[in-house]
């Protein structure tokens, strides 16, 4: 039997992710699309989320001068020791975030799989409400806090309100506090070369609109000019998660032909477990703990990460 990993990727998509299997048209959207297309909406979906992990806190100046961060400094500690002790903090994000797919007969900024901001610029809002509602979420309410996560830090920008979500203020503060974290991408001129500024400088309400159809902006701040460490694309979605779905079809192909030309090194492989590799290997794929992918071959249990 010919070996198909896609497919294995296409059916545990399909089977597995959490979309609204009522609605028809999201359904057959689904249905439509292929492999990477697939591992392109997973990677969206989870970039939306907050990898568990305990993390360095670093504030901002501007965080730790905002009169709300002392008005609501109770809120704020005991957020802030969730983010260090590496707790789940999917109750202090947006709701959306339950949300894998939308029709993308959509506009952008209509669709509720999508957090624009995000995408673009990699900056989180949380609600630092401590009461927990009946679906899980914290109570919704302003303000809320802007940070960015990495692996290891976690990066507290500022505390605003909803209507703050297209403020340049947020960008100027990775820039200027932040410079080399990785927040945001300075453009460096090559040699004999010069970065004199932007011909245009866009308004943050012009901002606002390309980021809504699918354009991502420079910005310049202080004379040098950046660009966002995301990156959003034409569809809407991460550019970062478009490389990921790439490295992992990558990574299946480079698999599927080994399995194909090679089969003895994985025979030799089962063999240190005090197993036997099968001559017609079956593979389901799926997530490998703590946050990777995999096909796992079903007659050894024995998993081949992809990511």
């Amino acid at each position: 039997m010919a070996i198909d990993l896609k497919a294995a990727i296409r059916k545990w998509a399909i089977d597995t992710l959490p979309y609204d299997q009522n609605d028809i048209d999201i359904v057959a959207e689904i249905n439509g699309k292929d492999a990477r297309e697939l591992l392109i909406v997973y990677h969206n979906w989870m970039s939306r989320h907050v990898f568990a992990a305990p993390r360095k806190v670093r504030t901002s100046a501007a965080f730790n001068g905002n009169f709300v961060t002392t008005q609501r400094k109770v809120d704020l500690d005991v957020l802030i020791a969730k983010i260090e002790r590496g707790e789940e903090l999917k109750p202090h994000l947006s709701t959306r975030v339950e949300t894998v797919l939308e029709s993308s007969s959509k506009r952008l900024n209509r669709r509720r799989d999508l957090d624009l901001m995000l995408i673009e610029w990699e900056v989180h809002h949380l609600h630092i409400s401590q009461q927990l509602q009946p679906d899980g979420f914290v109570e919704r309410d302003d303000p809320l806090l802007f940070a960015v996560f990495h692996r290891a830090d976690a990066y507290l920008l500022d505390v605003m309100t909803h209507r703050d979500f297209n403020r340049d203020h947020i960008l100027a503060i990775m820039a200027r506090e932040f410079p080399g974290a990785g927040l945001i991408h300075e453009l460096r001129a090559g040699p004999g070369q010069k970065i004199l500024g932007l011909a245009k400088n866009y308004t943050e309400e012009e901002r606002n609109i390309l980021r809504k159809a699918g354009i991502n902006t420079l910005v310049e701040i202080d004379g040098k000019v950046y660009k966002p460490a995301g990156g959003i694309t034409g569809a809407g979605t991460s550019i970062r998660a478009s490389m990921a779905a790439d490295a992992v079809v990558r990574a299946t192909e480079n698999l599927e032909a080994a399995l194909r030309n090679d089969p003895a090194q994985f025979q030799r492989w089962a063999q240190e477990y005090g197993l036997t590799w099968p001559a017609d290997p079956t593979f389901e794929f799926g997530l490998l703990e703590p946050s990777g992918l995999a096909f796992k071959e079903l007659s050894t249990n024995l998993a081949l990460a992809v990511a």
